[in-house]
């Protein structure tokens, strides 16, 4: 939520505060005092706005909780708060972390494991809770560890409702010492702003062009890894190579057996000498019976070599299966980090094409001749003395904590009315 950040000039003689970060409120008009609103809670006697104060979050998030990515095992860990204990004034809650496969959010849950127990004081309708059930999501802040027999737990606070009436403020006069006010030509800001407008019609185009290529690379880097994912998931044994192994095998085996065949058909009409296959052949037998001897023996020394290699593919196919696996989740987390990488380049370029509309880029180098300038005193204060007909005023305030520029190029108003500048009218091109 911006600071309000006003400045008036009234009419000739006129007067301007300015405020970047934290202003002093040293004067207002109050002009009733009304109910306070669900969000103003009390916690320790301090009173809060829940809505907008930084030390309210989520429990989770103030505990440090938040989902991630695990690179090593390539798994998303997310948590959940689960209710144990309900008391009359706090509540006893286990935090759970679950690792998922494939890494999505609503992917399957691998596991599950209890992490840290925390405690809410004041939880909203904490009498309608019951043990099991998970907690609902609800702003706290963190307060000072709970202690039960020798154990601390880390505690959060709902707060309660304040019940005394607040001031309704219409109006508010903050101090802001040091701030330069310009008067400058209206004619040169405007010049100046056309520019500033070419250039950045140019850098969007091609930002433009650039986030369509982009997109388009996260379009394929998304396929690849749905594809990745897919293959994962399914049985190493659809591999080709897996398939051609096998086949190997069977067509080995088909082999084999047809020689067999052949071996005892040969056998059965020739015979085989004890020692043909260790004595070269004489003379005495015929030639047909030493090229059948000779063909058993070619055959016979086939089927021995059909074994070895049979016994090689059994040992192939145990080591298979992981160097299949172990691929196929190195593709996975090759294409989820190519995507990963694409989605951070979308992200930058949108950052870019944002940056080329903003105030920043419009006037943070903005230095016109000025044909005034004025610097607010320590409670903000400045006079414009016979202000000149086609100026304009400029203006611009850093926030001492998030470093933001704020931008005015505003005209003078007509004579007797007031010029406010504040963060609902900051320069917007």
């Amino acid at each position: 939520m911006k600071t309000k950040i006003f400045v008036a000039l009234i009419a000739i003689t006129s007067v301007a505060i300015l405020t970047s970060c934290k202003p002093k409120i040293s004067g207002q008009i109050v002009t009733n005092f009304v109910k306070p609103s669900e969000n103003l809670r009390i916690v320790n006697g301090q009173l809060y706005d829940s809505d907008h104060s930084e030390l309210w979050n989520n429990p989770l998030e103030l505990a440090g909780f938040h989902s991630h990515g695990n690179p090593e095992n390539f798994r998303l860990v997310t948590y959940f708060a689960k209710i144990e204990i309900v008391d009359r004034n706090k509540i006893q809650c286990g935090v759970y972390a679950q690792a998922h496969w494939p890494p999505v959010a609503n992917g399957e849950v691998e596991s599950e494991n209890m992490v840290q127990e925390i405690v809410i004081y004041h939880y909203p309708n904490a009498e309608s809770l019951v043990s099991g059930q998970l907690l609902g999501d609800c702003r706290c802040m963190r307060v000072a560890n709970y202690n039960a027999i020798g154990i601390s737990y880390a505690a959060f606070d709902c707060g309660v409702q304040s019940t005394e009436l607040v001031p309704e403020i219409k109006g508010a006069i903050v101090k802001a010492g040091g701030v330069q006010i310009l008067l400058v030509d209206a004619k040169e800001a405007d010049g100046f702003l056309q520019k500033k407008k070419v250039e950045s019609d140019q850098q969007s185009e091609l930002i433009t062009a650039d986030i369509e290529k982009i997109q388009s690379e996260i379009n394929t880097n998304q396929l690849e890894y749905d594809e990745a994912r897919k293959v994962a998931s399914q049985s190493y044994t659809n591999d080709v190579r897996y398939i051609a192994l096998i086949k190997e095998d069977e067509d080995n085996l088909k082999t084999a057996k047809t020689l067999a065949k052949a071996i005892a058909f040969l056998e059965s009409k020739y015979g085989v000498p004890p020692d043909m296959l260790n004595q070269p052949f004489v003379r005495q037998y015929s030639q047909e019976q030493r090229t059948a001897w000779q063909a058993i023996r070619e055959d016979t020394q086939r089927i021995q070599s059909i074994s070895q290699r049979a016994n090689r593919i059994a040992s192939e196919d145990d080591n298979l299966e992981n160097k299949i696996n172990n691929e196929r989740r190195m593709q996975i987390q090759a294409s989820m980090a190519t995507l990963v990488a694409a989605k951070k380049k979308l992200e930058e370029a949108n950052k870019n094409l944002k940056s080329v509309h903003s105030p920043s880029f419009y006037l943070s180098d903005f230095s016109p001749a000025a044909l005034e300038i004025l610097q607010t005193d320590a409670t903000g204060k400045f006079t414009i003395h016979n202000p000149k007909a086609g100026t304009k005023v400029f203006a611009k305030v850093k926030s001492d904590e998030t470093s933001e520029e704020f931008f005015w190029l505003a005209d003078l108003p007509p004579k007797g009315q007031k010029l406010i500048l504040s963060s609902d009218n900051t320069f917007n091109p």
